[in-house]
């Protein structure tokens, strides 16, 4: 295998052109071209397209999640880990590999990311990987003072049975106010617990654990993801994992589903028998722009996603333009940080 320093001393320590990194990650008669190598040399390209010092910063981020799935991801076996104390065997879909790639791609991948961190230091930017992608993360913006930790229910709190439901809670929830409650808010606060809402893809379809609402505690193993026609709330960590969904007995927002953390992308998701079918910037929490739409793309673009079928929608009231549904297509080649009708 090819040694990293050789690798980047060959690019002259300096990103390579489309070209090069093709022909540094081939290996003879090899075929193959997995969709996160092709997402990878994709943005490579937009990268090197891009017009302004904003753009290829911009572009560069999605780079370094790309390189990250790869090198995280590739070769590895799939775990249908439950949620909570489930003892159901899933009933998911046999797993395989999470992503199949050529082992020969993984140092000039490696490289590519590791340059990547070098000229993003080089533009003031972080020089971490870990770094890096802390700082694409949009801040929990709807945490206000009335939301403290006193008025927090974690999940452990009431595991294995339905958040209660009291009186006082549903005159609250039929005003429209839940001042001076202190169980209205709860939060999945571990990987353990989020797990219920987790999207686990199989051949580019969405299954979760449980029915529509999760929030009833039945082992009942893991069912193609399902939403109504408005979708549900979605919010991707800053791993890639994408939780949805929500609860009915309860005060629930964006930000319970993974903890009230920063987020990469957050919205609204619908789905239909786990087909993936839109998205929208949907989230008063997160308050998602065009940028974060396409990190939710991407990443489920990587999940094996057909995101030929997969619809954006800027919720109106979002953006001065107004509420507009684009294809996916136009928001992946849009410039980036701009929703497709705002021009370069």
């Amino acid at each position: 295998m090819m040694d990293l320093r050789n690798v980047m001393r060959k690019w002259n320590n300096s990103l390579p052109s489309v070209a090069t990194f093709r022909n540094e990650t081939s290996v003879f008669f090899e075929i193959s071209y997995t969709l996160a190598f092709g997402q990878i040399i994709n943005n490579l390209a937009f990268f090197h397209a891009a017009r302004t010092q904003e753009e290829k910063i911009i572009r560069a981020n999605h780079l370094i999640l790309s390189c990250n799935y790869w090198l995280r991801k590739a070769n590895v076996k799939t775990k249908d880990s439950k949620p909570l104390d489930y003892v159901n065997n899933g009933r998911l879909p046999k797993g395989d590999l999470k992503l199949k790639g050529a082992e020969s791609r993984r140092v000039p991948i490696l490289a590519l990311s590791v340059l990547l961190s070098n000229w993003l230091n080089g533009q003031g930017k972080a020089d971490t990987i870990s770094s890096i992608i802390d700082s694409m993360t949009i801040p929990n913006q709807g945490m206000t003072s009335d939301h403290g930790s006193k008025d927090v229910i974690w999940w452990d709190k009431y595991a294995g049975k339905r958040v209660p439901e009291t009186i006082k809670t549903q005159e609250l929830r039929s005003g429209g106010s839940f001042d001076d409650i202190d169980e209205r808010l709860v939060s999945l606060d571990n990987d353990s617990q989020k797990r219920i809402a987790k999207l686990i893809f199989r051949n580019g379809v969405a299954y979760r654990w449980g029915n529509n609402d999760f929030g009833k505690i039945d082992d009942v193993g893991y069912a193609p993801f399902n939403t109504s026609s408005s979708g549900v709330h979605f919010v991707m960590d800053r791993r890639g994992r994408i939780y949805a969904g929500t609860l009915s007995n309860a005060f629930f927002v964006h930000s319970s589903l993974v903890g009230f953390a920063d987020a990469l992308s957050a919205g609204f998701i619908v789905a239909k028998q786990g087909k993936i079918t839109g998205i929208k910037n949907d989230s008063g929490h997160y308050k998602p722009r065009a940028e974060e739409m396409v990190k939710a793309l991407q990443r489920l673009e990587l999940y094996g996603v057909n995101l030929s079928g997969v619809t954006v929608e800027r919720l109106h009231g979002t953006h001065p333009l107004g509420g507009r549904v684009f294809s996916a297509a136009d928001i992946l080649n849009a410039p980036s940080g701009k929703w497709p009708d705002e021009g370069v």
